[in-house]
């Protein structure tokens, strides 16, 4: 097998990531780096904390359903009234765009 420069440059970069990776201990043993613990932790909170969102936000859905459907009437009186509204904006728009 060649040694090529690419080859030793892989071997080289490796290595390196092996010793960031584990302490060598004074008896001889082999540890994780505490910098490597901190990342383990950070992504395993990172984790907990998506899955919180996600739980959270599938909550806020069901509520959502929830009050959609207990309060349709309600609902659809706001959407009747706010059709006007709509309407009268969307003319106000029409006019400045018109005005230019």
């Amino acid at each position: 097998m060649e040694n090529t420069a690419e080859t030793v440059i892989r071997r080289k970069y490796v290595l390196k990531l092996l010793r960031e990776c584990y302490n060598k201990t004074s008896e001889g043993g082999v540890e994780m780096a505490d910098e490597v613990k901190q990342e383990e932790k950070k992504e395993s909170n990172k984790m907990m904390g998506t899955m919180l969102k996600v739980v959270l936000g599938l909550v806020f859905l069901g509520l959502g359903v929830w009050a959609v459907i207990g309060w349709f009437p309600a609902l659809a009186t706001v959407f009747k009234g706010s059709v006007g509204l709509f309407l009268i904006l969307a003319g106000i728009i029409t006019l400045a765009i018109a005005k230019e």
